[in-house]
Order: C-alpha cells, then sequence, then structure tokens
C-alpha cells in the first residue's frame, strides 16, 4: 500500500490541487492513516510531495527554465513560496540554479 502511496505522489505531484487529503480521498484512507504509512519510513506526505516538486523544478531549471514556468510547472501555485523552499532545500534561490547543472 505505501509503495503504491509512493507512486502516486509521484504520479501526481505537478497538479497544484494535489495535497495529502486528495491521496488520502482517492485510497479510501484517513489523511491520519496515509501519515502513519508515512511515518513508517521517516518521511510525512507532505515533505514526499514538495520534495518531489523541488527536485522536478530543480531539474527544469537546470535545463534553462524560467524561475515562474518552473514554479507552476512542478506544481507550486505561489512563487514565494516555491522561492522559500527551494532556498529551504537547496540553499540557493532559483534564479540562482537557471542553466546551472550540478
Amino acid at each position: 500500500m505505501r509503495d503504491d502511496l509512493f507512486q502516486q505522489v509521484h504520479q501526481s505531484f505537478r497538479d497544484p490541487q494535489f495535497c495529502v487529503a486528495q491521496l488520502a480521498r482517492a485510497n479510501h484512507l484517513s489523511v491520519r492513516s496515509v501519515q502513519v504509512l508515512f511515518a513508517e519510513v521517516g518521511r510525512t506526505p507532505g515533505d514526499e510531495i514538495r520534495t518531489a516538486r523541488l527536485e522536478f523544478a530543480r531539474g527544469l531549471l537546470e535545463r534553462g527554465a524560467g524561475v515562474r514556468s518552473a514554479c507552476h510547472d512542478s506544481g507550486f501555485s505561489d512563487q514565494g513560496t516555491f522561492a522559500r523552499a527551494f532556498r529551504r532545500q537547496f540553499g540557493d534561490s532559483p534564479s540562482g540554479f537557471v542553466g546551472k547543472r550540478t
């Protein structure tokens, strides 16, 4: 079951409306049940969604996409939230990654 949830996160993270509650509903589970399944491997579903979005956005930026495009194409609906999360995850602003290969 947990593997299916992880797979669904990685298939749906680009949808800005995708969230833990939607993941739970789609699997006929409570949000708490989803959280427990992720916690068993030391993760949270929210962190997993955010990490998938940030990794995807980083790849877009490294290939030269603009910050606004990377933000929206990776499932973030707010550029400020995206920029703060990106800096926390990677230690640099999204604009610092445009065209940069790591």
